[in-house]
């Protein structure tokens, strides 16, 4: 291994390690040969970016090809190359000060709060009266649809994003699948109605067309939601997700970005939870390519967890900090609290991957590599979750799913006038 020493404009020196035998190698050397290298902060992420993306693509490989490359030993400099958070000297791999005690941050609780607002339970009771007051077949088949969709996209949102980080509980997979079956419920009567009478005209026909297409979309994502309730037996809850990731192999392929982009994020968690791991990865877009929806951004935290699932933190935590660098860049029009909001949620995956391998760490022959650690983690709490903001948001899916399905033209019950007596 080669030892470099890296300056940033204003900062201490940091290390990286590389080897120009390895392919993806960032840096040319000799072999031995330590040096000191300006680099300004357009080169440093530049740099960064380009080893982040190296771990990234070569994930299959990790355990037989980088492993030697990225072990242990080498990976608090690797940490440091990426983050440049605190100093490490050439001669002291192992004799890094003990980072100050710090209080751990309930994870948890970072994504507490409220499922549905009272909005949203307004909303629902809408639909409810539409399809109360619909008459005609498909009239009746759209409020159902409408009404499966919000089952789908809205009280699952954030049970759904903590199901995503790992971070879920029983109750949020009981919401999940129960918000599941209700939808199944209402989807299962459009489909009736849909096949009662004929359509007369040509705009009838189309709109009958495309409300059966939702519908079928619609019951993917809930063969999805269904089985996060699941209570089978192992290798049959294993063949459970694997149908339930089959049946969004089709709106994987939709002409709606959002739609394709939130089959992919859904299809990835149900190969996961299957214990096909290679195969959610293969479905999840690298982590640091721009996202183009509000799926796609999830879907790179969830690659970044599932590297740590796979036993590479250190690649794990040089892509979340690199997200973290160019969330500004990636949606530069969300006003700077959202845009921190969703800079805690990267932060909150970098806390899971830090907490997680700090134990392995602490519990080897190389401790000194756990007090590295602690000060990186240290400065990710610090950045993100300051003792004085007590209500920091992090971000959270708006919709589980994306709403397809708009309510019938119809006018409720509730707010239609009383009838005048003769």
């Amino acid at each position: 291994m080669v030892a470099y020493y890296l300056e940033r404009p204003n900062a201490p020196a940091w290390a990286a390690s590389a080897d120009r035998r390895r392919p993806g190698a960032l840096l040319p050397c000799c072999r031995g040969e330590v040096r000191q290298v300006p680099l300004s902060r357009q080169q440093w992420l530049k740099t960064a970016g380009r080893l982040a993306k190296t771990l990234d693509r070569t994930r299959g490989s990790y355990d037989t090809d980088m492993k030697p490359y990225l072990s242990i030993n080498t990976a608090p400099a690797l940490f440091l190359f990426v983050a440049g958070f605190v100093s490490l000297p050439a001669n002291a791999q192992n004799t890094a000060p003990a980072a100050t005690a710090q209080p751990a941050i309930d994870l948890h609780k970072l994504l507490a709060g409220p499922n549905v607002s009272e909005e949203q339970q307004a909303a629902r009771r809408d639909l409810e009266n539409v399809l109360e007051a619909a008459r005609e077949p498909l009239d009746q088949a759209t409020a159902h649809a409408a009404l499966a969709n919000w089952l789908l996209a809205v009280p699952t949102a954030r049970p759904a994003t903590r199901w995503v980080l790992g971070l879920d509980r029983s109750e949020d997979r009981r919401i999940l699948a129960e918000s599941a079956a209700d939808a199944r419920t209402h989807l299962s009567t459009a489909e009736r109605l849909l096949k009662e009478g004929d359509a007369d005209s040509s705009s009838e026909k189309a709109r009958r067309r495309r409300l059966s297409a939702d519908v079928n979309t619609l019951k993917g994502f809930a063969e999805v939601f269904a089985a996060a309730g699941a209570s089978t037996e192992a290798d049959d809850r294993r063949e459970v997700w694997a149908e339930a990731a089959s049946a969004l192999s089709e709106a994987r392929e939709s002409d709606n970005p959002q739609v394709g982009s939130a089959a992919i994020l859904w299809q990835a968690m149900a190969w996961m939870q299957a214990a096909r791991a290679e195969r959610a990865m293969k479905v999840l877009p690298e982590a640091l390519l721009k996202p183009d929806t509000r799926y796609d951004f999830l879907s790179r935290v969830l690659r970044c967890r599932m590297l740590l699932l796979q036993g590479q933190p250190s690649a794990a935590l040089a892509l979340t900090t690199q997200m973290r660098a160019r969330v500004d860049d990636w949606f530069p029009r969300e006003r700077t609290s959202r845009q921190r909001a969703r800079a805690r949620l990267i932060g909150v995956v970098q806390l899971q991957v830090g907490q997680e391998w700090r134990k392995t760490l602490a519990a080897g022959t190389r401790p000194a590599d756990a007090e590295i650690l602690d000060e990186i983690l240290a400065k990710v709490r610090k950045d993100l979750f300051p003792q004085e903001d007590t209500d920091a948001e992090v971000y959270v899916l708006e919709e589980a799913v994306p709403i397809l399905v708009k309510p019938p033209a119809v006018k409720p019950l509730s707010t239609a006038p009383a009838t005048q007596p003769e």
